[in-house]
């Protein structure tokens, strides 16, 4: 196109209403029902190298690795429930145990805490004094 039918077109375009044929347009392609929308999020560098890593470690992005954790976190999804009920079950393991052990006179205790998004169990032991206990 040389400049004269660019001045011509622009002189059309500038004049003429085609509000008209705009609205019998229809898109060519399909338009997402769901889009993304970009947002800045300010992290500390440790924090974000963490994500970093995790997302490396997933085979994603860190986007990618952020977005699925806020969506687990809106639907409801957040594991912590699932630790919960692991915790339960190991108590009751230890304790099971601890019952098999009563004669050392000793009884454990199960702590468990989150942290960078895992599960960190301790198993602490409490003395226990007993009127009928014997000593080994």
């Amino acid at each position: 196109m040389n400049d004269k039918d660019l001045r011509d077109l622009r002189e059309h375009y500038d004049n003429t209403d085609t509000s008209t044929e705009l609205a019998k347009a229809r898109a060519e392609f399909a338009v997402d029902p769901d889009p993304m929308v970009v947002t800045s999020l300010r992290l500390p560098k440790p924090l974000m190298d963490w994500v970093r890593e995790r997302a490396a470690s997933e085979h994603t992005r860190p986007t990618t690795f952020i977005r699925q954790i806020l969506e687990r976190l809106r639907d409801g999804e957040d594991d912590r429930g699932d630790h919960e009920s692991r915790l339960r079950a190991l108590e009751a393991t230890v304790a099971t145990l601890s019952g098999a052990r009563e004669r050392v006179r000793s009884r454990r205790s199960v702590a468990a805490s989150r942290r960078d998004g895992t599960t960190e169990v301790t198993v602490r032991e409490k003395r226990v004094k007993k009127s009928n206990a014997t000593t080994d």
